[in-house]
């Protein structure tokens, strides 16, 4: 079982929680990082199925700020459907030697029941506030957009988000995706109930 949550609750800092089986760890990250790009980011780099070869990652780490206090995280693509985290809290995230640290979780889970969560938590977010309301509500970055669009492309039909690549003038290059297709996936978000 896989269950995550992350929601805005006020100008630069969100709720969130993650529980695998009978773990579960919670978290009040603030804009000092960039928790959600990280977690995205992160997946998509682990996914050696729809990103370049020279660009997959075994494991990736990031950090949470809950300022002071904060959480590592570290995930692990352990075969192809499954998914090691490990959550480590310290009393100090921007000086770790501080404290000793505590490991919240570390657990095995589905990565295809945790792509479920995240992705259903990016369209929660994006339901609730919008592309620039996001924006304005986080403070400081964006939505990771371009993440989410590929995450639930792969999700839905195990493959790459197509992407055309294009020479202009005989030597400028560049990559198109299809805009149609990215609005009707963001279209099927007011969908939901």
């Amino acid at each position: 079982m896989v269950k995550f949550s992350y929601v805005l609750n006020g100008i630069g800092w969100a709720d969130s929680f993650l529980q695998i089986n009978d773990k579960t760890c919670y978290f009040s990250p603030s804009y000092l990082t960039e928790p959600l790009i990280d977690l995205v980011e992160g997946m998509l780099s682990l996914m050696y199925e729809i990103i370049p070869s020279d660009e997959v990652k075994q494991e990736v780490s990031f950090d949470w700020n809950f300022e002071p206090i904060g959480s590592n995280w570290f995930i692990r693509r352990v075969d192809s459907n499954t998914l090691r985290i490990k959550i480590t809290t310290y009393q100090d995230i921007d000086n770790k030697s501080i404290g000793t640290p505590n490991i919240e979780l570390d657990a095995n889970c589905d990565l295809n029941l945790f792509l479920a969560e995240l992705i259903n938590v990016l369209e929660l977010l994006l339901k609730k506030c919008g592309i620039v309301g996001y924006k304005s509500t986080w403070y400081h970055y964006d939505f990771p957009i371009s993440g989410y669009l590929k995450l639930k492309y792969y999700y839905l039909h195990r493959k790459e988000f197509p992407e055309e690549k294009i020479k202009e003038d005989g030597y400028i290059e560049y990559s198109k995706s299809n805009l149609d297709e990215e609005l009707a996936m963001l279209i099927d978000i007011t969908r939901l109930t």
